[in-house]
């Protein structure tokens, strides 16, 4: 249900936002985390002169983490893996400098709001935050080019109540799926 009217809430605020975004990237994502593997995915962001949204898409996390604690029985699961999908909604601000028509630097932050499902346990979505540090390097008449960003985010999960007989989770475990990572793409200016 708090899916549901995120999904509800961030498709009224797009619809209702004037038409005056300066630009649209859709770019291929890294994501290197502290507790997983690394991940790869797809993801877009709309920028708003200082104000940029962002989201991605990362399919496959798998998570290293041991779940069966010190005293593990030999049915429960221990440094088992188990595949997560996640997708980082974030809002932030971004500053422009150094560069001119044809290569424009930039470093921004905000916040995220983190959607995490795995069918191996329950996890709640979480909150956190973003770093970015890039550049967009335009081609021909300065309205299409190539974005490149390097990011950090800072997110922690925590799992519990596993959804199999076979798996013993001691108590609560904290996943930090935060970490760097790199998107590279293309971009339009308006």
């Amino acid at each position: 249900m708090k899916r549901t009217i995120l999904c509800i809430v961030a498709a009224l605020a797009l619809l209702a936002v004037p038409a005056t975004a300066s630009d649209f990237a859709l770019f291929g994502a890294y994501q290197d985390t502290e507790d997983a593997n690394e991940g790869l995915g797809v993801g877009g962001r709309l920028r708003f002169n200082y104000f940029e949204l962002r989201g991605t898409y990362f399919d496959d996390v798998t998570s290293e983490v041991d779940f069966g604690g010190d005293d593990c029985p030999p049915d429960c699961v221990e440094n088992d893996d188990f595949d997560l999908k996640f997708v980082p909604l974030e809002a932030g601000l971004v500053f422009k400098f150094g560069g001119n028509e044809r290569v424009n630097f930039f470093i921004g932050g905000g916040a995220g709001y983190y959607i995490i499902d795995t069918d191996f346990a329950e996890v709640d979505d979480e909150v956190g935050y973003y770093g970015v540090l890039g550049t967009d390097i335009m081609f021909g008449d300065g309205n299409f080019g190539m974005t490149i960003e390097g990011m950090y985010r800072n997110m922690e999960a925590t799992v519990r109540e596993a959804n199999s007989d076979d798996v013993d989770v001691d108590e609560e475990v904290d996943i930090q799926l935060g970490g760097v990572g790199a998107n590279v793409g293309l971009v339009w200016r308006f």
